[in-house]
C-alpha cells in the first residue's frame, strides 16, 4: 500500500491545491486513468498531474473547460487518444515555466476538457460570481487597467520601488452599488475567471480588493518555485 501523501511535499504554491484536490497523479497513473479522468474533467473535476523534468518538478492540472481563461486560436488542441500517448510532453509543454501553454483536449472536433499550469489556478479561490444574473439584476461590472510600477534603484544600487507588473482588476458590484467581488489577473480573461465574492475575515469584515496585483493572494508571474 503506498505511503499517504504528505502535502508538504507539494511546492509552496500548491499545497492550496492539494489542499482542495488530493494529491497530484504522475504520468503512468494518470495514462491508466485517461478515460475517467477526462470524464470527471467534463463534469468539472479537477486533476493535479505532477513528474519531474530537468531536475524540477513540472505541475499541470486536468480541467474543466470553465477552468480555461482565454482559449486562444493559438493553444495546441489534442484528439484525447494522441493526447494519452503523447501525455509527458503535453504535461512538460503545460507546465513550463514561463513559456507553459494550455494543451486543449477534444474528442470527435468537439473540445472537452484541458491541460493548464497548475500555477494557472492559484488564488482562483471563493464563490465566482455568475455576470450574467448580476447584470440582469441590475448590478455592474467595472473593468480597469493597472499600468504598473517601473522599478527604482538608488545611486549605490539599492531597490528604493519594487517593480509591479501591468494587471486588469474588475469589480462587481450590487444594484444598490455595494461591491460585492473582484478579480485581478494579467489578462482581462483571467481577471474575469478569478472574479469572486469577497469572504468575510475571521473579524467578520469583508476581504475587498486593495488593487494592487502585488498585495498578499493577488496575481504574481514570479516563478512559482
Amino acid at each position: 500500500m503506498p505511503e499517504p501523501y504528505d502535502i508538504h511535499d507539494a511546492p509552496p504554491l500548491y499545497q492550496e491545491l492539494v489542499h482542495r484536490w488530493g494529491p497530484p497523479l504522475g504520468i503512468e497513473e494518470t495514462r491508466k486513468r485517461w478515460s475517467e479522468l477526462v470524464g470527471a474533467a467534463r463534469n468539472g473535476t479537477v486533476t493535479l498531474i505532477a513528474r519531474f523534468a530537468d531536475g524540477r518538478p513540472q505541475w499541470t492540472a486536468l480541467v474543466p473547460l470553465a477552468e480555461v481563461a482565454e482559449p486562444a486560436a493559438d493553444c495546441p488542441v489534442w484528439p484525447l487518444l494522441a493526447a494519452r500517448k503523447k501525455l509527458g510532453q503535453l504535461v512538460d509543454d503545460a507546465a513550463r515555466w514561463p513559456t507553459g501553454r494550455t494543451q486543449l483536449l477534444s474528442n470527435r472536433h468537439t473540445l472537452v476538457a484541458a491541460l493548464v499550469p497548475a500555477a494557472a489556478l492559484v488564488d482562483r479561490h471563493g464563490e465566482r460570481i455568475d455576470v450574467e444574473e448580476l447584470l440582469r439584476d441590475g448590478g455592474t461590472v467595472t473593468l480597469r487597467f493597472d499600468p504598473g510600477v517601473r522599478g527604482r534603484v538608488d545611486e549605490d544600487g539599492d531597490v528604493v520601488t519594487e517593480p509591479q507588473d501591468e494587471a486588469f482588476i474588475v469589480t462587481a458590484a450590487s444594484y444598490d452599488g455595494t461591491e460585492v467581488g473582484s478579480g485581478v489577473g494579467p489578462t482581462i480573461a483571467e481577471a474575469m475567471i478569478r472574479l469572486t465574492r469577497h469572504q468575510p475575515w475571521p473579524d467578520g469584515t469583508e476581504q475587498t480588493a486593495s488593487g494592487d496585483p502585488w498585495a498578499v493572494g493577488g496575481y504574481s508571474d514570479e516563478p512559482p518555485f
